[in-house]
């Protein structure tokens, strides 16, 4: 019964040594960037934020106002390598116009919109482009 059994041998090879204090290759970088990165995401996510694009802004809630009439927040994130071992972070932040959640009743009020014609909305893109 033994012979009729295979038996597998697997051989592993060494692709690359290294410790901290050598550096990180590329690959190990760029996993270790993303790692922290979706972290920081899930933080965010957590607190009500939205990623737009590389960006992460929270906006507001359905009949929230802004507290002041100064344009929003928003943050981006790079990381990078300082020296053969320091991960360093730059932290990009840009102010925008506030946003909020889209909801079926923003659909339903512009589909109505839509259908009636232009009308003069101070919010509509649409209306404040002509």
């Amino acid at each position: 019964m033994w012979q009729e059994q295979e038996v597998h041998k697997v051989q592993y090879a060494v692709v690359e040594e290294g410790l901290w204090e050598c550096g990180l290759s590329y690959e190990c970088r760029t996993l270790l960037f993303k790692a922290i990165h979706n972290l920081l995401e899930r933080c965010l996510m957590d607190k009500d934020f939205v990623r737009i694009g590389k960006w992460f802004v929270k906006p507001y809630k359905t009949g929230e106002k802004p507290l002041s009439s100064s344009e929003h927040l928003s943050c981006c994130f790079s990381f990078f390598l300082h020296g053969d071992s320091s991960v360093c972070t730059s932290v990009e932040v840009s102010q925008h116009q506030p946003l909020y959640h889209v909801t079926g009743e923003h659909v339903r009020l512009a589909q109505s919109r839509s259908l009636q014609g232009a009308s003069h909305h101070p919010h509509c893109i649409h209306c404040t482009a002509a």
